[in-house]
């Protein structure tokens, strides 16, 4: 199958290979958002930030995480519940994270925040969080409205990361620097990526794992991308997709490619490299590589674009996000719709009834 444009819009109904190329223009507007918000002096004072989200909108906690990772001077962690970790207190800061604005495990655990008396901070394109907010008369960035969550990355986690940056919870980072950069390499890429675009990386790695499932293996530095892309085949090419972190693998999962057989062949594995992780890690990887590379059908190896950890996270993930958009083209599927994920919120706010349409 030829994955040009008019394979695309067969499939793409509700356009969201316009999202993807739009979306180096997202982060730039992004950034002003994060650099508009008025913030208070004493949030300065949190000795934790805690991010608490889901799906689409806690994949910009987790780049946040991962950017801020040697720069971060207070610990950034992503919560994804509806409780909050029990040493949350009036000395931390909790970021609410909902595109929609009614996401119920983001509203609880922003609820409990609230009663618990944490620094608090909102970022949604409307609903139910955005009322908190207000009532709450805590700050609140207002993304913009009529993306699925998944595409509004950059409304996301910049204006999150542009504010962390602005209260000095990451000194070192420069920010507009890593941001100049990453806008650059993304903007290439828009135009290396796109349908029009033969010889095309994206195209290549989507045709490897068509009918395969994929296994996404990364470094701790680059998880954030290993989450997006399981995330991203789920959700656009509806595909299942697993990921796994090194080492943490090597000590358990990699003695788990012996069995079932007749299911290994099945695997394709994408190995998401960095020539600047640790000097063990980069040694990991090749030994995992030559350990399981007999046993699936086969392993693509990425590597990022840039120097900045913005730019290296954000050209994963962008590469990423067009492999999935060819991967649903190549399976028949719309990638915007995610019909089972609205059955089960239906259900859920119907009592949990199962839907015999499903079963």
């Amino acid at each position: 199958m030829r994955l040009d444009r008019s394979a695309i819009e067969r499939v793409d109904r509700e356009n969201m290979l316009k999202l993807l190329m739009e979306f180096p223009d997202q982060c730039r507007d992004a950034y002003r958002l994060g650099l508009s918000v008025e913030l208070p002096r004493g949030f300065r004072e949190a000795r934790c930030v805690v991010i608490t989200g889901m799906g689409g909108s806690a994949i910009g906690g987790d780049l946040i995480r991962c950017a801020l990772r040697e720069a971060a001077a207070v610990p950034i962690i992503v919560n994804r519940h509806y409780r909050l970790p029990s040493f949350v207190d009036e000395k931390t800061l909790v970021v609410g994270s909902s595109y929609s604005g009614n996401t119920e495990e983001t509203l609880e655990a922003f609820d409990e925040a609230l009663k618990r008396g944490a620094m608090c901070m909102a970022i949604t394109s409307g609903g139910e969080l955005a009322e908190m907010a207000d009532r709450a008369e805590v700050p609140l960035i207002k993304i913009p409205q009529g993306y699925p969550p998944r595409a509004a990355l950059g409304y996301t986690s910049i204006p999150v990361l542009t504010a962390l940056v602005r209260l000095g919870f990451a000194p070192n980072f420069d920010l507009t620097g890593q941001l100049e950069e990453a806008l650059k390499v993304l903007e290439e890429m828009a135009e290396e990526l796109n349908p029009d675009v033969e010889d095309n990386p994206a195209k290549e790695i989507a045709l490897k794992l068509h009918g395969k499932l994929p296994i996404i293996y990364a470094s701790q530095d680059l998880e954030a991308v290993a989450i997006r892309w399981k995330g991203q085949m789920s959700e656009n090419s509806k595909s299942l997709a697993y990921a796994g972190i090194l080492p943490e693998m090597n000590h358990n999962e990699i003695e788990g490619w012996r069995h079932p057989e007749g299911l290994l062949k099945s695997l394709h594995i994408v190995m998401i490299r960095d020539p600047e992780d640790h000097e063990r890690v980069r040694m990991r990887m090749e030994i995992t590589k030559g350990i399981v590379r007999g046993h699936a059908d086969g392993v693509t190896e990425v590597y990022p674009r840039g120097r900045g950890e913005l730019a290296k996270l954000l050209s994963l993930i962008y590469l990423g996000d067009f492999v999935s958009l060819y991967l649903a083209a190549l399976n028949g599927e719309d990638p915007t719709p995610v019909e089972r994920i609205g059955v089960l919120k239906k259900k859920l706010a119907e009592g949990g009834k199962w839907p015999k349409s499903l079963g």
